[in-house]
């Protein structure tokens, strides 16, 4: 046995992904020792995260490496060869390199093949808040967090739609797979939108139900203010 060759899959966050890996031994019929399926990450000589095992002669049916209620299980019989690693929930902590390692009872050489898992994200806004000016005197800024694997694109749109060329647009990196994109802000409608390959996410500042309070809370305070005045009005009348 020896090493084997690299494979590699997609899949969306919070999912269900598998991870394929198989091997073949020459003496499959005639081994009826014991098969040790180890997986690894990041680094081929790296602690194992998972590991069964079973015998190759056995004649039981659903064996401990399939348990369905784990972060990580296989989908196939080890004693077919079929080595493929089931992770549930998938988080993009788990984006990176794998590894699938084969060890039989007797032989001092493992099979090992590697695999890359890409966890891919959704465009989305996290958050879009208003950053007030420091110490240096720098004018306020509107701040819009996004996040997508890819990266997404941010692009920001007037309160009509239309894309904003002249604007000072600054893109800072927070994290993996996040973006701050700020403008500067001088209480205009403004929306951040966040594309990629994979879809687009929008969103609006002020809000547009911040924008129908704004238009409430002014409408009724006019018409307390002309309550009051009509009030007063009528008071006048009776003095004289």
């Amino acid at each position: 046995m020896g090493h084997g060759g690299v494979s590699g899959g997609l899949c969306p966050q919070r999912r269900r992904c598998g991870l394929p890996c198989s091997f073949t031994h020459p003496r499959q019929q005639h081994y009826s020792g014991m098969i040790t399926l180890k997986w690894l990450a990041r680094e081929s000589n790296a602690l194992h995260f998972f590991t069964c095992s079973v015998r190759n002669d056995s004649m039981e049916g659903k064996h401990g490496c399939a348990e369905s209620h784990l972060k990580y299980s296989t989908y196939g019989d080890l004693r077919r060869g079929e080595l493929s690693l089931l992770i549930r929930r998938v988080q993009l902590g788990d984006n990176g390199t794998f590894f699938c390692r084969v060890e039989l009872e007797g032989y001092r050489q493992y099979f090992q093949k590697e695999t890359q898992l890409y966890v891919t994200v959704q465009p989305q806004i996290l958050n879009m808040s208003v950053v007030e000016p420091g110490s240096d005197g720098a004018p306020r800024r509107l701040q819009c967090e996004v996040e997508g694997q890819p990266l997404p694109n941010v692009t920001w749109l007037s309160a009509s739609g239309t894309p904003m060329q002249d604007l000072e647009v600054k893109n800072l990196h927070s994290g993996p797979a996040r973006l701050l994109s700020s403008v500067p802000y001088l209480q205009e409608v403004l929306s951040c939108r966040a594309e990629s390959r994979l879809g687009a996410a929008e969103r609006r500042h002020p809000a547009a139900h911040s924008t129908t309070l704004i238009i409430s809370v002014s409408v009724s305070g006019l018409i307390v203010l002309l309550l009051l005045a009509v009030n007063r009005m009528h008071r006048l009348q009776e003095e004289q």
